[in-house]
């Protein structure tokens, strides 16, 4: 039976706090985590302070963890070319992962780029992730449904008139696609609490 890999994702509880979080309160937070046993952690992001003001001390962070008795390999998201240059510096990191949504608004909003123009975006980002000896994660975000008109249902969507089955072919399509520019590694993600004969499906 293939191993069940558990991805621990406390940047994504992270960023939506207000309140900023001092760094040495993540550090110690996220030392706990690294004691747990997870495959993967998806520790925090390089992308605008503007955007995630909560993780723009992602860098701090990682030069203040300690990873010396971990087995857990860490992940951080990168919206564009300028995020995976900087990811790449980073020593500990073993992932960049990149969202890319089924959901156009939500790509737009997420990464500020359309669908198309993420996968030009996504081969930049490969080149520099390979390049750096790190490697390349595709989100396939709201694989499951989404918000903007298109209601997570465990019928058909009203909006786009697309059953959660046949969102999740766009999705497989999708991450075909992924394979065929050489990215490694693709997961269907949900960010809504998608229904479980959806997700089954």
């Amino acid at each position: 039976m293939e191993k069940v890999k558990l991805i621990e994702c406390p940047r994504d509880a992270m960023q939506g706090i207000v309140p900023f979080i001092p760094t040495e309160v993540k550090v110690r937070y996220l030392n706990e985590l690294l004691r747990v046993g997870f495959d993967t952690i998806d520790i925090g992001s390089f992308v605008s302070p503007k955007v995630i003001p909560q993780l723009a001390d992602t860098a701090e962070v990682l030069s203040s963890i300690d990873t010396s008795e971990t087995k857990s390999k860490l992940l951080v998201i990168v919206a564009n070319e300028r995020g995976a240059e900087e990811a790449v510096k980073q020593e500990s990191v073993n992932y960049l992962g990149y969202p890319f949504s089924i959901s156009e608004t939500f790509q737009q909003r997420n990464t500020n780029t359309s669908i198309e123009g993420s996968w030009s975006r996504i081969a930049r980002i490969a080149e520099i992730t390979r390049a750096g000896g790190k490697e390349l994660v595709v989100y396939i975000s709201m694989a499951f449904g989404n918000p903007y008109g298109d209601p997570v249902e465990c019928g058909r969507g009203p909006a786009l008139g697309q059953s959660p089955h046949e969102r999740l072919g766009r999705a497989h399509h999708r991450a075909q696609r992924y394979r065929r520019r050489g990215t490694a590694r693709r997961y269907l993600r949900d960010v809504l609490g998608a229904c479980p004969r959806a997700a089954r499906r």
